[in-house]
């Protein structure tokens, strides 16, 4: 999955010359660009990040150092190696791209595990009929591109109005407890610059727990728009948030709805076991 942390470009190489089966996700755009983890509105991944606006001019030789050597790398299909990516818009991206463009990158969702499933079925605390709970789930809430200004505006709209709103946190939950946050939350808010297929979305999914989240990477993939609330990409106010908030909280979904919610998402993610599966058998036979 997130790999980066474990493997470098140059013992990529060697395992692939080796011939050893590699499938590789794609955790964020890092494989398309010189280092950035998503592109945002910037378009340079195309021809290989030659001049990168966002660093000074003394770092750009660095940049594209970088995303030539994911070219040298990917520059012929590998018969040995398998890129996945866990939403539609990555793999769109990925056929965009200086360094993937000679690559054919499945589409293969995430899979939610069965322990965060057995918690959905055992929710043994009743929502706060007072309070709306909204959920933030990000790992680094402190991060901008995941809306850490907003969150931190939000915060100051309810304290000031005094509205019966409330914000948990997932990272106040132990591990083993995680199932405890959501069952508790009324909504999960997404507010995102940049994102891939946020796994906190494939979560709330499992608990019934409609969505409020930026359009942007392949967020737009996993809602429904007659549960969820998408939100605009380029969003720089928390009074939209809020005002999402408070429409949501004022909804009933009827028992029609949460069913149609759920077997758009089912659909979307039916395959990923048998697409890997598939893949796996393919790479074993190829060498």
């Amino acid at each position: 999955h997130n790999w980066f942390n474990l493997l470098s470009f140059r013992q990529l190489k060697k395992i692939s010359r080796k011939g050893i089966p590699m499938v590789l996700t794609m955790h964020d755009q890092r494989l398309m660009t010189g280092g950035c983890h998503t592109t945002l509105e910037c378009s340079k991944f195309k021809n290989g990040c030659m001049k990168c606006p966002k660093v000074k001019p003394f770092f750009r030789a660095s940049v594209r150092k970088n995303s030539s050597a994911i070219q040298k790398l990917f520059n012929s299909k590998m018969s040995n190696v398998q890129i996945i990516a866990p939403s539609k818009f990555m793999v769109m991206e990925a056929a965009k791209s200086y360094s993937l463009k000679n690559q054919i990158v499945q589409f293969v969702p995430n899979r939610i595990t069965s322990d965060l499933l057995e918690g959905s079925t055992k929710s043994s605390i009743p929502k706060n009929i007072e309070y709306f709970k909204i959920g933030i789930a990000s790992a680094k809430i402190g991060d901008r591109l995941k809306g850490r200004d907003l969150i931190h505006e939000l915060c100051g709209l309810i304290d000031k109005n005094k509205l019966e709103l409330e914000l948990l946190y997932l990272k106040d939950f132990k591990a083993t407890e995680q199932f405890l946050f959501w069952n508790q939350i009324d909504c999960l808010l997404v507010p995102s610059r940049g994102d891939n297929s946020p796994n906190v979305i494939h979560e709330a999914k499992c608990f019934d727990i409609p969505v409020i989240a930026t359009n942007v990477g392949g967020i737009p993939e996993l809602l429904n728009s007659s549960f969820d609330v998408l939100l605009d990409a380029k969003i720089s106010s928390a009074q939209v948030v809020l005002k999402a908030i408070l429409q949501l909280k004022n909804r009933n979904f009827s028992s029609k709805a949460i069913l149609q919610m759920r077997e758009q998402f089912d659909l979307y993610s039916l395959n990923t076991i048998p697409n890997l599966i598939e893949i796996y058998k393919k790479l074993s036979n190829s060498t």
